[in-house]
């Protein structure tokens, strides 16, 4: 039995060597064409306790709208003046200003993640969510209502697409 796992492991690691495709192992959606990532950069000064990012959103086609598809955020670490402070990050949360549409009307429903400290964070909404205007706003916040200590600067990037928003009856 002991020889059986070894050899199958064996076999496992080598497959992995020569680069098989791991085309289903992802929970998330397949690549669409017409997916965009907006990027942008904020920063919460040392005594401040959030920042906004604002990001253009392109033009959709007519009878499409602007699909938020996932929010991906993270400590800045290689330039900027933080990158040597990181290490002091707090708890913080960034959340994108999603809707959920109604018939004749629709309500705010942030899609928010939580960091722990000088980590990455990041959520995927698989079939999107609508946005009220553009800008974009993503916002930054420390945790706790204690100020910063240090400078912190954050990479936004948030991936969308056009298409059908979402309204419930």
């Amino acid at each position: 039995m002991r020889q059986t796992n070894k050899k199958l492991l064996t076999a496992f690691l080598m497959l992995l060597a020569i680069g098989i495709p791991w085309t289903n192992a992802s929970a998330g959606p397949d690549a669409q064409t017409g997916w965009q990532t907006l990027s942008g950069r904020g920063v919460i000064l040392e005594g401040g306790s959030f920042v906004d990012v604002s990001l253009n959103v392109p033009a959709c086609p007519r009878n499409k709208d602007p699909l938020v598809l996932g929010l991906h955020v993270s400590p800045e670490v290689i330039g900027g003046a933080s990158s040597l402070d990181v290490v002091n990050l707090p708890k913080w949360a960034a959340s994108v200003y999603l809707y959920q549409r109604y018939t004749g009307a629709s309500i705010s429903v942030p899609l928010t993640v939580l960091g722990q400290g000088p980590e990455h964070i990041s959520a995927n909404l698989p079939a999107g969510q609508s946005i009220d205007s553009s800008p974009l706003v993503v916002r930054i916040n420390l945790l706790g209502g204690t100020p910063a200590s240090h400078r912190f600067d954050f990479n936004v990037h948030v991936t969308g697409a056009c298409g059908t928003a979402s309204i419930m009856p």
